[in-house]
């Protein structure tokens, strides 16, 4: 693979005719052609456009990557030969590039649009008749647009830069954030229509019934445009936004009480856990997998190969469980079930009122919030939150304040909405970080036990990890019940308690 993230070059994506009038203007210099094929252009991205959301552009000719980065001033690229057109940052093997990719983390990055053009290759020569520069142009057929790469020679930096700097300033284009807003526009299948956040904007006069099916529709939304992700196992974050849309689904109906029947609130709980539930174990796999390399990091090198072991182990396992979980999801049961729950929320939800679906949301949702505020507060308040069951309790009460404020902060606190939501998420972040070393240290120790095939090495590793484990637990702890503490305190409650109640 050719690696190149110190290149000088610069891209201008520009219009044909803008570019013909600039180059006619550059009476100094010469363009000699001497490469001419037709081209396909690919912009690759992630499910989620990571990248683009970013201003990051990542796209293809032929095994070439090209790589625009707003905060990077260089133009990079790479050559890169992989078996399928799809591939995760880690196929790359090359920490610069996790680096420059880094938006994109474990998703899977995919082609999203293939653009037709024709690629053209030229020496840029100066008033000398010195070739100092190679320019390649890929014009899009049909279209106006049209990338300029231009490379300096080695030697010529300065005489390049003269010849770019006359370019720009004749208006061609040549911002990074610029050039994806102006694809974005272009093209409307590169914008991004998915996100994992609740994306419903309420107003506070919203009847409570109505604006909890809006909510809890988006959620089944996202939840099905997860799933064919996970049948064809794209990445690890298919399955958990899945499992996250269902999990804020059910605490949402569970904080809003009484919008809908008791009985049909319920029943919905109840499908959703089972929804999710099914993907317990292969979700516990996939997280154990991500971990590994951070493992192999923490541990001493003549243990590092018993990890190999447990990999293929859990490898083995999640063979099983993914079938167990496709199967689930390809089931007729499942998708009649999934179909009567958006049934439900989308329309069916009028015939079961309860007692507050007529009440505006604004009074709904503030008191849910305040009520679901009081329980991690009484929980602290009872215990000494030293024990992992207190604190894994405490984390399923941030979590489920969290989600309520994601969907109805907006009407509740307005502007305010981002600040508290980002104090929840660190707090919440925080306990979970204690709970997963918690929880590595039986699940190594499960995994030992429950192995046909183990060495000696096989079991000096898991008593590394979990002395490991143990000690960043410990430290975890002491950081978790400081900011607990003061969280905890009554000014800082008071910023989340909502006192103007209708």
């Amino acid at each position: 693979m050719n690696f190149n993230l110190l290149s000088k070059s610069s891209i201008f994506l520009i219009k044909q005719e803008e570019l013909d009038l600039a180059i006619r203007k550059c009476s100094e210099y010469s363009f000699n052609s001497f490469h001419t094929k037709k081209s396909d252009i690919t912009v690759y991205d992630t499910f989620d456009r990571r990248l683009l959301s970013k201003n990051v552009l990542l796209f293809r000719s032929g095994d070439f990557f090209y790589l625009l980065h707003p905060k990077n001033k260089k133009y990079n690229y790479f050559e890169f030969n992989h078996p399928s057109e799809s591939f995760k940052i880690s196929d790359l093997n090359d920490a610069k590039i996790e680096k420059a990719l880094s938006p994109a983390s474990v998703r899977l990055l995919m082609p999203l649009l293939t653009l037709r053009g024709i690629l053209e290759v030229y020496d840029l020569k100066n008033s000398d008749k010195k070739t100092i520069a190679r320019c390649t142009k890929y014009q899009l057929n049909g279209d106006f647009f049209t990338f300029l790469i231009i490379t300096p020679l080695k030697g010529f930096k300065d005489e390049t830069d003269e010849f770019v700097n006359l370019l720009k300033s004749f208006g061609l284009n040549y911002s990074r954030g610029s050039i994806v807003c102006e694809l974005l526009n272009k093209y409307p299948e590169l914008n991004i229509t998915y996100s994992n956040k609740i994306q419903t904007v309420l107003k506070q006069n919203d009847l409570s019934d109505r604006a909890v099916s809006f909510i809890v529709t988006e959620l089944l939304e996202k939840a099905e445009a997860n799933i064919d992700g996970i049948l064809h196992d794209y990445d690890t974050e298919f399955l958990h936004d899945y499992r996250v849309s269902l999990r804020k689904a059910r605490s949402i109906l569970s904080g809003v009480g009484d919008v809908y029947d008791k009985e049909k609130m319920k029943y919905f709980r109840g499908v959703f856990k089972s929804f999710a539930q099914i993907t317990n174990d292969l979700r516990d796999i996939d997280v154990y997998l991500l971990k590994i390399p951070e493992f192999i990091e923490e541990l001493p090198q003549y243990t590092d190969y018993g990890l190999n072991d447990i990999k293929n182990y859990l490898l083995m396992l999640r063979e099983s469980e993914i079938k167990k979980v496709n199967n689930f999801l390809q089931s007729t049961e499942f998708k009649q079930d999934f179909a009567e729950a958006v049934n439900f929320f989308q329309k069916e939800y009028i015939n079961y009122p309860g007692k507050s679906a007529g009440k505006e949301i604004y009074t709904v949702a503030a008191e849910a919030i305040n009520n679901c505020l009081d329980s991690p507060v009484k929980r602290a308040g009872q215990s000494k939150c030293t024990s992992p069951e207190i604190l894994h309790k405490l984390r399923i009460d941030f979590k489920k304040l969290r989600y309520l404020i994601e969907a109805f902060g907006n009407v509740v606190y307005g502007e305010k909405t981002e600040v508290l939501l980002k104090k929840l998420k660190k707090l919440q972040d925080e306990i979970g970080l204690y709970h997963d070393y918690h929880n590595h240290i039986i699940m190594v120790n499960y995994i030992l036990n429950d192995m046909s095939i183990k060495n000696d090495n096989t079991k000096k590793t898991v008593k590394e990890l979990e002395k490991i484990f143990a000690k960043k637990r410990d430290k975890t702890e002491n950081k978790v019940l400081e900011r607990l503490d003061i969280f905890l305190q009554k000014k800082n409650i008071n910023k989340f308690m909502s006192r103007s109640i209708k």
